[in-house]
């Protein structure tokens, strides 16, 4: 995605603007005498005359050198253009006599004349703007992806946010966590409520995937406001700004898991070992029942201008994802899908969403529709779109799994109401069973990459990012810390939403 305005950066400042040129690269003013000045510029003259491109080797520095640039750069910008890369005017490309002579010493009025003659000679053939690189046309396969469970390395997780600001900056504290294994007359226990409490109150509320599991966490959400919390690496910032002391992890005090025993409330204390990464296994004598055979797809996609590099490529990618999942599984489940789109205040739309669909076809037309508009500031309207997505949709009340595909590029406006909305939004997510998979598209940054990790170690999913490996779009974030394999995106995302519906 390109770049937009971030609202610490100075006005005007575009974060994908190219850096200038240094002060003497391309073009370099010598002091010379008079009769060799007149002699540079007769020789500028001739070389405009006869169309020269370069000076010769041991040629006198400003002279055909200064003659070249315009033309080498429309030369350059041509052979971009044929190889698929985007077109740059001359002046990025090789800086003119005038542009290069800033922050040198001035040339003379016979040098300044010859070189803006020959920026001048060569203006009709440069393009007034600079063209978009020309992209191969959108197939299913051409993205690139990798994936990471922060669930499945948490050690590495909890040291890479503790001395991050970023998590705590949005209200969550993910340190403390307790892995739960329920199983049903030795079955595993799918699409269980399974609940936290701590001194009297009730924590986290979870259900079990297809093996099982839940994660529970105490203490995740906290309520200092944002304003808080400092976003800069201040030195003078203390270890609690910082992301937390250092006994964040400790086990917390008087705990306990609950979940239906078959035969009333199964009730299990929480020990130390069992916050320190013991899967607490609750053995219940409940009927191994399984949930309804659905599974329910929502995909919520951020459509404002920043993805407009990628966002045809990644349309044909989840269309394709949605025929191959209806195809492969669609024989044993009820596969609902439900393709919403959002922006940000004052664009066209906030979140445009519809609800769950059986109609794969529906579905895929919605998303083929969809163009990338609006979103002038770097935030874009997040939190309202995790709050469309977990609360106004008919999320099925049982179900094998329960996915959420959140594709952006960019973080959430910072505010109090959309702190709590996300942190709301999250709760919900986990009580119902929704896991939250972010797929971070290019120019996702440090604060948006954690913050997407943090939503999906809450409700039990995993992270998503494309690559540069593709060649398409614009550069992507390499995620801290992660060791992921590399494949094509669409073979991803089948492979994910199949674990998770086949358990």
């Amino acid at each position: 995605m390109s770049m937009k305005k971030r609202n610490d950066e100075p006005s005007g400042m575009e974060t994908n603007r190219q850096p200038a040129p240094e002060s003497g690269r391309g073009l370099r003013w010598t002091k010379i005498g008079p009769r060799l000045k007149l002699a540079t510029a007769s020789l500028l003259i001739a070389a405009l005359l006869t169309g020269c491109g370069a000076a010769d080797e041991g040629a006198v520095p400003g002279s055909g050198e200064a003659a070249a640039g315009g033309a080498a750069a429309v030369d350059a910008a041509s052979r971009e253009s044929v190889a698929g890369a985007p077109q740059k005017s001359a002046a990025k490309e090789a800086p003119t006599g005038a542009a290069a002579a800033q922050g040198s010493e001035e040339p003379s009025a016979a040098d300044a004349s010859a070189a803006e003659s020959a920026e001048l000679q060569h203006s009709d053939a440069m393009p007034p703007k600079a063209e978009p690189r020309q992209m191969p046309e959108p197939q299913a396969g051409m993205l690139t992806a990798g994936e990471w469970d922060d669930l499945g390395a948490w050690s590495r997780w909890t040291e890479l946010i503790q001395d991050s600001p970023y998590p705590a900056a949005w209200g969550f504290a993910p340190y403390r966590r307790l892995t739960v294994q329920a199983t049903a007359k030795g079955k595993p226990a799918r699409d269980v409520e399974v609940i936290l409490q701590c001194g009297g109150k009730r924590e986290w509320t979870a259900r079990t995937d297809g093996k099982g599991q839940a994660t529970l966490f105490a203490g995740l959400l906290e309520s200092r406001s944002r304003q808080d919390v400092e976003l800069q690496n201040e030195p003078a910032a203390s270890s609690e700004q910082q992301g937390g002391s250092k006994d964040q992890a400790a086990a917390p005090q008087d705990c306990s898991v609950q979940i239906d025993g078959g035969n009333g409330l199964l009730v299990r204390e929480a020990e130390a070992k069992d916050w320190a990464g013991r899967v607490m296994k609750l053995e219940t004598d409940r009927e191994a029942a399984q949930p309804d055979a659905v599974l329910d797809l929502l995909l919520m996609i951020d459509t404002t201008g920043s993805m407009a590099d990628e966002l045809s490529y990644l349309s044909t990618e989840l269309t394709n994802v949605v025929s191959r999942v209806k195809k492969n599984i669609g024989q044993n489940l009820t596969v609902r899908i439900s393709p919403n789109f959002y922006r940000d205040h004052n664009d066209e739309y906030v979140v445009r969403s519809f609800p769950f669909l059986e109609d794969a076809v529906k579905a895929q037309a919605h998303i083929a529709r969809q163009e990338a508009d609006g979103g002038q500031d770097y935030p874009e309207a997040v939190a309202e779109a995790l709050t469309d997505a977990v609360l106004e949709h008919d999320w099925s009340r049982s179900a094998r799994a329960r996915l959420m595909l959140l594709v952006l590029d960019a973080p959430p406006h910072q505010g109090l109401r959309e702190r709590e909305s996300i942190q709301h939004a999250a709760a919900e997510a986990a009580k119902q069973g929704i896991r939250i998979v972010p797929v971070a598209a290019s120019g996702t940054d440090l604060e948006t990459e954690l913050l997407l990790r943090t939503l999906a170690v809450s409700t039990g999913g995993s992270y998503v990012f494309l690559t540069d490996d593709s060649g398409i779009g614009n550069g992507h974030k390499q995620p801290e810390g992660v060791e992921p394999q590399i494949m094509p995106l669409n073979d991803l995302l089948v492979d994910l939403i199949s674990r998770h519906a086949e358990g």
